[in-house]
């Protein structure tokens, strides 16, 4: 009997994990954070450090649906004023 392996996206992100799924490094989405920019974020109840940054999937899916879709040289060109203008 073959086995299979469910491999589910979780509910919650670290910035880590979001870091890794849209090529933004961590320093970047704390950035974004502080200017409240990027996706929505939460912080788990009664915690004040940056490990305890949390994205929830719905979120990071809206947030996906919102960006404009370009070709990848307007891509690239928007992704460089984006990182100038921080």
């Amino acid at each position: 009997m073959k086995q299979t392996v469910h491999t589910t996206t979780p509910r919650l992100l670290t910035p880590s994990q979001l870091s890794e799924r849209i090529g933004i490094c961590v320093g970047t989405l704390a950035i974004w954070r502080r200017k409240g920019k990027g996706p929505k974020h939460v912080k788990l109840p009664g915690q004040e450090q940056r490990a305890d940054v949390r994205y929830k999937i719905e979120h990071v899916i809206e947030w996906e649906d919102s960006l404009p879709v370009v070709d990848n040289a307007a891509m690239i060109q928007n992704v460089e004023a984006t990182v100038a203008s921080l």
